[in-house]
């Protein structure tokens, strides 16, 4: 109802007149007010569909990097000495832990198992806590000290352990190095070097290689260390999302099953 009262105009609104404004409003809109929830309703249904993808697709990579690290155990077990066995086992554990983890994730998106799912995003966050708790370990105790000082206890021994003997004269001639920070720690009281740090052509060795094998090999384990560290990082961040990807699965399972609606399956 409008009153005109001189130059002003008073509008009074009572409850019927606005829930009639309403309903013309929609009525005169067709389909367009209905559509909003169609449309809301198709891109949940999207973000659903990518964590369904994403969760199957990270998932089978991981399952394949598993199982390179299972093979790549098997390769040094069939290769390597007894003295490696710790090495071994630690990469035969390492890839069946990753490739159950994988498969667990799998089976939770494709099988659309909200019970997996939750399971599976909870072994990931200890698994990423366990990460962190490494990641602070190496930032305290960079790992290229740790292999520094393990190399020098190494040459401690040489000349007393024949193992250790041969293999440090496999890096030396490798490397072409001598000693563990130069040869003045391989000299002889004849004044000779071991014959690994002279090139084949001196049958008594006298001029040894000038450089120490210590930042030979932590040269050559730098480049590895950072991808490795590359690896980690990206690891890290793609767990992340799996848990991300998990708990919104599982969450969008339960609500669909409890309003009997239908979930959107996929190709895979």
């Amino acid at each position: 109802m409008y009153q005109l009262s001189g130059s002003t105009v008073h509008l009074f609104l009572t409850p019927r007149s606005v829930i009639t404004s309403f309903i013309s409003r929609v009525c005169s809109q067709g389909l367009t007010f209905p559509w909003f929830v169609v449309s809301a309703m198709m891109e949940e249904d999207k973000t659903y569909q990518r964590w369904k993808n994403y969760l199957i697709i990270v998932n089978i990579l991981f399952e394949i990097c598993g199982a390179i690290v299972v093979f790549i155990g098997f390769y040094t077990l069939l290769r390597s000495s007894s003295t490696n066995g710790m090495l071994t086992a630690i990469l035969f554990i390492v890839g069946a832990i990753i490739m159950v983890i994988a498969m667990l994730g799998y089976m939770g998106a494709h099988k659309e198992n909200p019970e997996l799912l939750k399971i599976y995003g909870w072994v990931v966050i200890v698994l990423l806590v366990l990460k962190m708790c490494g990641f602070i370990y190496f930032i305290l105790n960079p790992i290229h000290y740790s292999l520094d000082s393990n190399f020098k206890k190494i040459y401690e021994y040489y000349d007393e352990n024949p193992s250790i003997t041969a293999k440090v004269d496999m890096i030396q001639r490798t490397h072409y190095c001598c000693g563990y920070d130069g040869p003045q720690s391989m000299v002889r009281l004849d004044g000779t070097y071991p014959s690994s740090c002279c090139t084949s052509s001196q049958t008594t060795c006298f001029l040894p290689y000038p450089d120490g094998c210590s930042s030979k090999i932590l040269g050559t384990l730098s480049p590895i260390l950072t991808v490795s560290r590359g690896f980690s990082y990206f690891g890290f961040v793609t767990h992340l999302f799996c848990v991300f990807g998990a708990f919104n699965m599982a969450s969008s399972i339960k609500s669909k099953r409890s309003t009997g609606s239908k979930l959107p399956y996929n190709n895979f």
